[in-house]
């Protein structure tokens, strides 16, 4: 049985998906015959299609495309912005993180939890060094500090951790969550922030290259600085067309890597190659961050910065190291956040949240796997 639909749903809806039209016909052969309006298709086929293209059936029977604003600030640069709408996978992962925040945050009433003074303690155009200052303060993550740390990725580890025992969530996944075949795609974004006082929330595209992470983390966090919520790509030059970004960015890169102590470990004679090995030993954080910061000391142009860091991103690429995780269990925990996970889990438990719920919260389908994870927490389950 044929169904009437309007072609122009059809390549909405592929367009939305960032699909081309090669990749829909190598999985629908007759999928060009029914975009163009030649043939129509059956229910079945019609079926098969909204899955690939992540959009619900009902979709395809409307008149126009529905409207599909995002719920926080697009601060993303004006590039990047039209280049295209917003897919169904950053929708529904900013949807999801929404509902982890509302419902952490009733959790952290029910529990008595003070609101954190930090979020919204900076002003936009505040000294971007008092308030990067402030940042390693309240985590612990001055350069003495860090010099403890064994590596970068040791640093940001304990980053991280000190961050969560803060009261911010940070999660991090480079897929949707419970589904592991439908990539975030790193062109379309870095991260976004959920700011609010009893439950921030900044979220990563585990995609990306764990060095570009750091500076995405620390870009979130200046974001909940100015108590602000976004969704953001925070290039690695700070080239920004935002005001908000370009001082978010100037935030971050000083709160990893102040000049000042840059300054004064500078040797001009140095090969960049070997000064950036050096650098990343010395202060403990990633490749991208140390040539990010050369770049604003004017030791590298613009175009030496993109292709050292096409050069970096590509060999991520390559290695398959984007996401660093040592099992299903740690990748998942990422992608909750320790704090998220801890709360959710011991909450249902206790027998406050149903497990249905806590499953659709956590992106899961088993019972088993939330345990394993709740193991993996502490819990004795």
């Amino acid at each position: 049985m044929k169904i009437e639909i309007r072609p122009e749903m059809l390549r909405w809806a592929r367009e939305r998906a960032g699909l081309g039209l090669d990749e829909v016909v190598s999985k629908f052969a007759g999928y060009a015959e029914w975009e163009g309006g030649d043939v129509l298709p059956t229910l079945m086929q019609l079926e098969g299609v909204a899955q690939k293209m992540n959009t619900p059936v009902g979709y395809f029977f409307l008149d126009a495309p529905p409207d599909e604003p995002l719920p926080i600030p697009d601060l993303r640069t004006l590039r990047d912005r039209a280049s295209r709408r917003p897919g169904p996978d950053l929708l529904e992962t900013i949807y999801l993180c929404l509902r982890r925040q509302d419902w952490y945050r009733d959790y952290c009433l029910f529990e008595g939890y003070e609101p954190l003074s930090l979020v919204g303690s900076a002003r936009l155009g505040q000294s971007v060094e008092q308030v990067a200052a402030s940042m390693r303060e309240a985590f612990g993550f001055g350069l003495e500090a860090r010099s403890r740390c064994g590596t970068w990725r040791d640093a940001l580890d304990r980053l991280l951790a000190d961050i969560d025992d803060a009261g911010i969530m940070v999660m991090r996944s480079g897929v949707v969550f419970g589904n592991g075949e439908r990539e975030l795609k790193v062109g379309e974004f870095r991260g976004f922030v959920l700011a609010d006082e009893m439950a921030p929330l900044v979220f990563i595209n585990g995609g990306d290259a764990r060095s570009a992470q750091m500076l995405t983390l620390a870009h979130g966090l200046a974001h909940l600085w100015l108590g602000e919520s976004a969704l953001f790509t925070a290039h690695i030059d700070g080239g920004e067309e935002e005001r908000v970004e370009r001082w978010c960015n100037e935030v971050a890169a000083e709160m990893l890597l102040p000049l000042d102590a840059l300054r004064a470990d500078i040797d001009p004679g140095e090969p960049v190659d070997d000064a950036v090995a050096r650098l990343v030993r010395r202060f403990k954080v990633g490749p991208l961050v140390v040539l990010r910061r050369l770049f604003d000391l004017g030791f590298l142009d613009r175009s030496d910065l993109y292709g050292r860091y096409d050069a970096e991103v590509e060999g991520v690429a390559i290695s398959g190291s984007g996401e660093s995780s040592d099992g299903l269990e740690s990748s998942q925990i990422a992608g909750l956040s320790r704090r998220f996970g801890w709360a959710l889990i011991g909450d249902t438990l206790e027998g406050r949240t149903l497990y249905r719920d806590a499953l659709r919260l956590a992106g899961l389908k088993r019972v088993l796997t939330l345990h394993e994870i709740g193991r993996r927490l502490g819990f004795s389950i």
